[in-house]
């Protein structure tokens, strides 16, 4: 089974750092962890403190914190709705033996979660789920030999669960869950490597060659960088806003108006182009 590259859906790239990922927002966790921690330092340090030395207090207090932030920290956040009878990404509702196995069977169906007896590899080739451990699957990825693959949750780079110099691709039919590949690029933007017709674009996989909006106008409102035209991308202005930007070159500032400011990802990662504001 193969799991083609995530079409073109770039989304507007902003000044300022932000997410779109609901399933699993940094702040919640946030906030989850910072009340945990400080209830457990509160509670254990005042017993502590009543009943013995300062010595006690502090051991009480490092062992309360360390052990309430972990537990909230590692807690895996299950999908909701589910896609079946386990979870991929958090590996539960299946027997001890089983790992839980979601893929697309066909290029018009969702893939569906079920269980199935687990194997033990973690990479390296395979030619059915069952080689394949726990939070792992047996994919083909854009044509390449079929490989265990690791379940992933898409979004900021901070957020998936891959590991260095990977990539979070997710489904076609269901983008709360990917798998992590290695990026690769296939165009560059200075100068633009695309042919006619089309820009290079930044996609959770790498940089991708696409069509522009010909007929868009600058300083148009959009939601994605191929609504805009030819060396014009999506970016934003200000307040949640988006609009058609020229494209710039951030090592050689050139702007008709306005100045050539860098653009950062979805997680305040610089990119390698910048826009005219």
């Amino acid at each position: 089974m193969r799991i083609p590259w995530l079409g073109i859906a770039v989304a507007g790239l902003l000044i300022s750092s932000c997410s779109d990922d609901d399933v699993n927002n940094p702040s919640s966790n946030n906030t989850t962890t910072n009340n945990s921690t400080n209830n457990s330092t509160n509670t254990s340090t005042n017993n502590a403190t009543n009943t013995s030395t300062n010595n006690s207090t502090n051991t009480s207090t490092n062992n309360a914190t360390n052990t309430s932030t972990n537990n909230s920290t590692n807690t895996c956040l299950a999908l909701d709705p589910a896609l079946g009878a386990c979870d991929p990404i958090c590996q539960t509702g299946c027997d001890a033996a089983d790992h839980c196995i979601a893929k697309q069977t066909s290029a018009t169906d969702p893939p569906v979660a079920a269980c199935g007896v687990a194997g033990d590899k973690t990479s390296g080739a395979c030619a059915n789920d069952t080689e394949c451990g726990k939070g792992f699957v047996c994919l083909s990825v854009e044509g390449a030999d079929a490989a265990c693959l690791e379940y992933c949750r898409p979004g900021a780079p901070s957020q998936t669960g891959c590991g260095a110099g990977l990539d979070c691709r997710p489904f076609q039919l269901e983008l709360r869950v990917g798998v992590c590949v290695a990026s690769n690029d296939q165009c560059g933007f200075f100068p633009d490597s695309c042919g006619d017709g089309k820009n290079c674009y930044n996609t959770p996989n790498g940089t991708r060659c696409a069509s522009f909006a010909s007929e868009a106008v600058a300083d148009m409102t959009c939601a994605n960088s191929n609504e805009c035209n030819d060396q014009y991308r999506c970016v934003g202005v200000g307040a949640g806003a988006l609009a058609c930007k020229p494209i710039c070159n951030p090592n050689e500032p050139v702007c008709g108006s306005g100045t050539c400011q860098r653009m950062s990802d979805a997680d305040g990662l610089p990119l390698a182009w910048g826009a005219c504001l």
